[in-house]
């Protein structure tokens, strides 16, 4: 197999995988989410729910930004074997 075929592959089933896991992540928020609702609204914490939710939106960034690292570097690889 071509090596640019292999890198292809690999390319689109990195890509596929990503949907897959956002996919999962996406239910596990709407879970957290619900269970997070229920105990603030069991305890009326609100200070509680503000930590939960901006520490979710921390962590999700700092995901957000290696994924988007690694996207450019298969990108920049893919590129340079087009050449």
């Amino acid at each position: 197999m071509p090596r640019f075929c292999f890198l292809k592959a690999l390319y689109w089933k990195a890509k596929i995988r990503y949907h897959v896991q956002k996919k999962a992540e996406y239910d596990r928020l709407i879970d957290n989410f619900k269970k997070v609702l229920n105990f603030s609204n069991e305890d009326n914490d609100q200070k509680t729910l503000n930590e939960l939710i901006l520490s979710y939106i921390f962590e999700k960034k700092k995901k957000q930004d290696a994924e988007s690292q690694i996207i450019v570097i298969q990108d920049q690889i893919l590129t340079t074997d087009d050449d």
